[in-house]
């Protein structure tokens, strides 16, 4: 049974870690904002500028064979972010 998907707030102009030590997860927007992901080995660094982001719309997915920290930028104001993982 999947768990519930859990709503992250995240501020502007910083990463936010959304999900940690995952191999699978799904990413939603929930408030008007432009969004940015990146991800990072679990146990590795940060990304640490806009500039490490990957813009996206609506949900990103992520699938990866080793555990990742997901990270998110919001840009222009606050927003929150949905994860299922």
């Amino acid at each position: 049974m999947a768990s519930a998907r859990t709503i992250v707030p995240c501020p502007e102009g910083a990463w936010t870690i959304v999900s940690t030590n995952k191999t699978t997860a799904t990413i939603h927007t929930k408030i008007t904002s432009r969004y940015f992901h990146n991800f990072a080995l679990t146990g590795q660094p940060a990304p640490t500028t806009l500039a490490d982001g990957i813009f996206f719309r609506d949900s990103v997915e992520f699938n990866n064979t080793v555990a990742i920290d997901i990270y998110i930028w919001c840009q222009g104001k606050a927003g929150s972010v949905g994860v299922d993982d």
